[in-house]
């Protein structure tokens, strides 16, 4: 099993490597939040929490929840932002289309035991810029001890 650290940079490269996205360029699918980005849509992995509970013989079980953030930004235009058409990226089909990046493999390239779909948040206090936030919970293993 994984740490925090392989689990997320794993995530990121199968959000990168799924033809879902590829309305998303790879160096669009940042591992962190940042500000001054000029391309949309893009795509943040923010850590949320880790939750560890008791000691299986000598495994630790852990649940690392990770937000993955998506950002689409519409200026001047007359079409509906919320959901998708042949030519504008709607923030609801930014969300579909994560939320089937992350179902592809939901072991996250074996680094995890199971992933599941916590929730979704939606923002548009920056308005023209849009947010989906889904939560997902990733469960995993470590040795004790040891943290790998």
């Amino acid at each position: 099993m994984g740490t925090p650290s392989s689990i997320i940079r794993t995530l990121q490269s199968q959000l990168q490597g799924d033809s879902n996205l590829g309305i998303v360029s790879d160096d669009y699918i940042f591992l962190g939040v940042r500000a001054n980005v000029s391309k949309f849509p893009c795509i943040f992995l923010e850590p949320l929490r880790i939750e560890e509970s008791e000691f299986v013989s000598t495994k630790q079980e852990m649940f690392f929840n990770i937000g993955i953030i998506g950002f689409v930004k519409h200026l001047g235009t007359d079409k509906d932002d919320v959901i998708a058409d042949s030519s504008l990226v709607g923030i609801m089909d930014l969300e579909n289309r994560i939320k089937l990046a992350v179902d592809s493999d939901l072991t996250i390239g074996g680094e995890a035991i199971h992933t599941e779909i916590i929730e979704t948040r939606y923002n548009y206090n920056s308005y023209p810029e849009r947010s989906v936030e889904v939560e997902i919970r990733i469960r995993f293993r470590q040795t004790q001890g040891t943290r790998t």
